[in-house]
């Protein structure tokens, strides 16, 4: 019994480290997006909006971490070739 609680626990560690890269990389997305529509600019101010606007629309929703994480699979592409 003791095994399959450790391995249920590995799994939802791995799942968390999963939904925490995919987070990060629309974090940096959103951040690159701000800078090319400012024409190379990045403020504070920027920063502060993003981490706003990342909050509330992908942090405290796991529906659209899910939508994203479907736009990042590659799987299909990879088999395909």
């Amino acid at each position: 019994m003791t095994g399959s609680i450790s391995i249920r626990m590995s799994i939802t560690r791995n799942d968390e480290k999963i939904r925490d890269m995919f987070r990060i990389l629309i974090f940096l997305d959103m951040d690159l997006v701000r800078f090319q529509k400012n024409e190379g600019t990045y403020t504070r101010e920027d920063r502060i909006d993003v981490v706003r606007i990342f909050s509330k629309e992908v942090e405290h929703s796991e529906e659209n971490v899910e939508l994203a994480r479907e736009e990042c699979m590659f799987d299909d592409v990879i088999y395909k070739v």
